[in-house]
């Protein structure tokens, strides 16, 4: 499934669960269901993918198709999660004071921060 930039699905592939995603990348991308607009040099049109994508005909694919590639490389996450985490701890059970041995993962660092967002917005909301 491809999705734009807030997550709504705009292209979608079914294959089987055996089937390499990189093999699906053309596909993928030919399902396209609106005009997408043509990139220019402000503004480029990127695609942001895992390292299981980190192939040289995935790079070809999204180059032929206008597609600034942001694959993050094989080694290169565990490296920046390392690197983020930044103390950043999971809590686990009651506590606050309680935390894991992993770093939290990107993602879950990013939940975190939107879910305070949110309640932080919740608390200065005037009562009804």
């Amino acid at each position: 499934m491809l999705t734009e930039g807030h997550g709504v699905p705009i292209g979608a592939v079914i294959a089987g669960a055996q089937r390499h995603d990189m093999k699906l990348v053309r596909p993928t991308i030919q399902s396209i269901i609106v005009e997408r607009p043509k990139p220019t040099e402000e503004h480029p049109q990127g695609m942001c993918l895992d390292k299981g994508y980190d192939y040289d005909e995935v790079y070809a694919i999204l180059q032929e198709f206008g597609f600034t590639a942001h694959v993050r490389p094989r080694g290169e996450e565990v490296k920046a999660i390392k690197r983020e985490a930044g103390g950043l701890r999971a809590p686990v059970g009651g506590g606050a004071s309680t935390f894991l041995a992993q770093p939290l993962s990107p993602s879950a660092r990013t939940l975190l921060r939107k879910s305070r967002r949110t309640i932080w917005r919740c608390s200065i909301l005037p009562a009804a």
